[in-house]
């Protein structure tokens, strides 16, 4: 799919999956904007440039999510416009996403590699339960 990204990744949390940190990093709020500004530290300039930076990296993450299934028009262009923001590897723009993840001190690679796992896993979820609706369970395994 995406084959410039490294095949096996550099844990970020050492002694821990890459799998497990992958999950951990895209729960729903698992970095909460105060608490990534509570770990880097304040400067009034640099604050809120970040914060903006922040913002955007987390609404593309968040549309990128939301509209992952999208059937119409809107949402497919939103996704489309999240995902290849999040995939363009250039970074000779201030706010592509490969310079805000360097100016936020976070890996674009892990966080590509994190996005694709979870898209992965919901296309499983999907498949699971498209194939749980064609298939009645009533009946079944109870000696009926």
């Amino acid at each position: 799919m995406y084959s410039r990204l490294k095949k096996n990744p550099e844990p970020i949390w050492p002694g821990t999956s890459s799998s497990l940190q992958a999950n951990f990093l895209f729960r729903p709020d698992t970095i909460l904007r105060f608490q990534y500004f509570q770990m880097h530290g304040k400067n009034s300039r640099i604050e809120a440039e970040k914060k903006l930076m922040l913002a955007v990296l987390d609404d593309a993450i968040a549309i990128y999510q939301k509209y992952f299934f999208a059937h119409d028009e809107k949402g497919k262009e939103l996704f489309c416009e999240a995902e290849e923001w999040i995939m363009e590897e250039q970074n000779d723009w201030f706010f592509s996403f490969t310079s805000i993840c360097e100016q936020l001190e976070m890996d674009p690679d892990y966080l590509r590699r994190g996005l694709l796992h979870w898209s992965e896993k919901q296309i499983c979820l999907f498949q699971l339960v498209r194939v749980r609706k064609l298939i009645p369970c009533h009946g079944i395994g109870r000696g009926t």
